[in-house]
């Protein structure tokens, strides 16, 4: 329960623009924000993400659940599986599904960021997004 709260958190952060800062003045002066992810790494936003991808059913979840499924660009092959889904309708309504995507199919995407889930998918696409430019944040 604890680490979706965090993760929860974290969403709601990137999503909504804020940043963190102190004084009330939480995004720079060019309008740009950082976001530390669980294992310290800042990652310094531009402007609120406009196209989100998780690499976890969960992570997909909870962004539907929170209304903003049309900043996702793909989710979990499962997540329009009434079995495995309770957000099935909104599921539906994207039109990539993902299953251990590859880091050229996910950089095919375009995604303005992409949460991972620990260091698996660190490991796996950490690099290859560096090299084009993505920003990719790991949760636990």
């Amino acid at each position: 329960m604890k680490k979706i709260f965090c993760l929860l958190l974290l969403l709601l952060v990137l999503l909504t623009g804020c940043g963190q800062g102190s004084g009330g003045k939480d995004a720079a002066a060019d309008g740009s924000y950082k976001v530390t992810d669980e294992h310290g790494t800042v990652t310094t936003f531009k402007q609120a993400p406009q196209k989100v991808l998780t690499l976890a059913l969960s992570s997909d979840g909870i962004i539907m659940g929170l209304g903003m499924e049309d900043k996702l660009v793909a989710v979990n092959y499962l997540a329009d599986d009434p079995v495995s889904s309770n957000l099935v309708e909104q599921a539906k309504k994207i039109q990539h599904k993902i299953k251990n995507p590859s880091a050229e199919e996910v950089l095919a995407l375009k995604p303005d960021v992409v949460f991972g889930v620990q260091e698996i998918a660190h490991a796996a696409y950490g690099e290859a997004f560096a090299m084009q430019g993505a920003q990719h944040l790991r949760v636990k």
